[in-house]
C-alpha cells in the first residue's frame, strides 16, 4: 500500500543508501522498524532492517529481537546476516537468489513490542538488448553552487538505447562505472606492474555532471539534474522512459577523461627507459526499477534539496513516501543490465 508519512528529521545509514531520513511517530510510540531493502534479479540483493525511534526516545529495543522473513511467490528465500555492514542500530542481509519477472516478492519483520511491518512488490520485466553510445556535448561551467559561467566544458553523455519502446509507466536508472586501466612502453620494473595491476581491479562509480546548461539556447539539458540521487553504492540518474527512434533511452553526463602519462624511469640494470599510461575504461548499469522504487528516490532527492539556508527560515515539512506497512523506508525491486567495459 503506497502511503506518504509527514516527517521529523531521523539520521539513519544504510548500505546503498546514505541520507537522512524522517518519520513521524506519535505520542506513546517508542519507534518503528526501518527497512531499506533493494531486491535485484541478478542474486546481489540487500536488506538492511533497523529501528527508527522519535527524538527523545529511550533506547529500550534490542534489534537482536527481530525476526525477517522474505519470501518469492510464498517460498522463503534464504537470508545471509553481513555483520561487516551491521551496526548497533541497523542490521544487514543479503541473498544470492535469482529473482524471475513478475515474482510476487513478500517482505515481513517483527522486532519486539514494536509493530510489525509487511511489505509487496513484484520483480520487474527484464532489460532487453542495449546499445550504449557515447557522445559529447558543449556546457557551460557549472560552479558549484548552482549558478551557470561563462566558460564552456565538453562534457560526455553516456546514452543507453534499449529495444523497447518508450513508456511513461517504465522507469530506469543508469550508473556510470569507470576502472583504470594502464599501457606499457619498455621495461616497468615489476613492483611497479604489481602495484598498477592490483590497482585495475578497482571499479567505482562515476561523479555525474549535474545542472549543465547548453550554450545554443541557455535551457536546461535534457538531462533533469533532479533526478541525480545516492543509489546502491553511488551517484544514479534516474528517470521514466524516454523516446528516440521508437527506442527507450536513458542518459547520463560525466566529466571527460584521457589518456595520460603517469610514470617514467630508467632502469639501471638494463638501461632502459619506460613509461606507464594511464586510461579508464568505463561501464553502464541499468535498472528497470519498480514504482515504489522510483517514488522512494523522487522523494528522497525532494527531502534531501528541501533545506533553505539558515538566514531564510524553517525548511518546509516533506512527505517522504513509503511502501512499509506498519513501518518505514522502502522495499524495492530492479532487473539489471552491466554493458562490457568500453574504452574510449
Amino acid at each position: 500500500m503506497r502511503r506518504y508519512i509527514r516527517s521529523l528529521i531521523l539520521f539513519i545509514s544504510a548500505a546503498f543508501v546514505s541520507c537522512e531520513k524522517t518519520v513521524d511517530f506519535p505520542a506513546e510510540e517508542s519507534g518503528r522498524i526501518y527497512v531499506n531493502a533493494l531486491v535485484k534479479d541478478n542474486g546481489q540483493s540487500r536488506i538492511d532492517v533497523g529501528i527508527a525511534k522519535p527524538i527523545g526516545a529511550a533506547d529500550n529495543t534490542y534489534l537482536g529481537y527481530l525476526k525477517l522473513v522474505l519470501e518469492a511467490d510464498g517460498k522463503p528465500v534464504e537470508l545471509t546476516p553481513d555483520p561487516v555492514n551491521s551496526g548497533n542500530d541497523m542490521l544487514s542481509y543479503t541473498t544470492d537468489a535469482v529473482f524471475s519477472p513478475g515474482q510476487k516478492l513478500t517482505l515481513q519483520a517483527s522486532c519486539g513490542d514494536l509493530p510489525s511491518v509487511h511489505a509487496e512488490a513484484a520483480v520487474p520485466a527484464r532489460i532487453p538488448e542495449v546499445n550504449i553510445l557515447k557522445g559529447e556535448l558543449q556546457s557551460y561551467k557549472n560552479d558549484g553552487a548552482g549558478m551557470d559561467t561563462d566558460e564552456l566544458k565538453t562534457l560526455w553523455v553516456f546514452t543507453a538505447q534499449i529495444d523497447e519502446s518508450p513508456d511513461d509507466e517504465t522507469c530506469f536508472c543508469m550508473q556510470v562505472l569507470k576502472r583504470k586501466v594502464f599501457e606499457y612502453e619498455g621495461n616497468v620494473p615489476d613492483h611497479e606492474r604489481e602495484m598498477l595491476e592490483k590497482e585495475e581491479l578497482i571499479e567505482q562509480t562515476d561523479d555525474l555532471y549535474v545542472n549543465g546548461l547548453l550554450p545554443d539556447n541557455g535551457e536546461l539539458s535534457s538531462i533533469d539534474p533532479e533526478m541525480v540521487v545516492d543509489f546502491d553504492g553511488g551517484e544514479t540518474f534516474i528517470s521514466r522512459s524516454k523516446g528516440n527512434y521508437g527506442k527507450a533511452t536513458v542518459s547520463a553526463m560525466v566529466e571527460p577523461t584521457k589518456r595520460t602519462i603517469l610514470s617514467s624511469g630508467f632502469d639501471a640494470l638494463t638501461g632502459l627507459s619506460y613509461a606507464v599510461y594511464q586510461s579508464y575504461e568505463y561501464r553502464i548499469r541499468l535498472y528497470r526499477i519498480s514504482a515504489e522504487t522510483y517514488d522512494y528516490l523522487v522523494a528522497r532527492y525532494v527531502g534531501k534539496n528541501s533545506f533553505l539556508p539558515v538566514y531564510m527560515g524553517f525548511t518546509p515539512p516533506v512527505y517522504v513516501y513509503t511502501n512499509i506497512s506498519g513501518g518505514a523506508g522502502m522495499f524495492g525491486t530492479a532487473s539489471t543490465y552491466e554493458s562490457e567495459w568500453l574504452r574510449y
